[in-house]
């Protein structure tokens, strides 16, 4: 989770860094890069960006999909 000194917040996984400015990536898929100088606050969350309930609302050929994906095999 990013704090913004320009107001805002922004969650997802730290996809890359450089001294200049970091890229999470939201659980859409799409990339947001955040400037270093626009940075108040970085937090490492507990928590899953995962729903609690994932396994009810898949198939399971989904989840069979979704672990595959997760292990790598894409």
């Amino acid at each position: 989770m990013v704090e913004r000194i320009s107001g805002g917040v922004e969650t997802g996984v730290l996809r890359a860094q450089s001294p200049d400015a970091i890229v999470l990536r939201r659980e859409e898929g799409k990339e947001t890069i955040i400037p270093r100088q626009d940075i108040k606050q970085m937090t490492l969350l507990t928590l899953s960006m995962m729903p609690a309930d994932l396994e009810t609302q898949l198939d399971p050929q989904q989840m069979a999909d979704l672990i595959a994906f997760i292990r790598g095999g894409r």
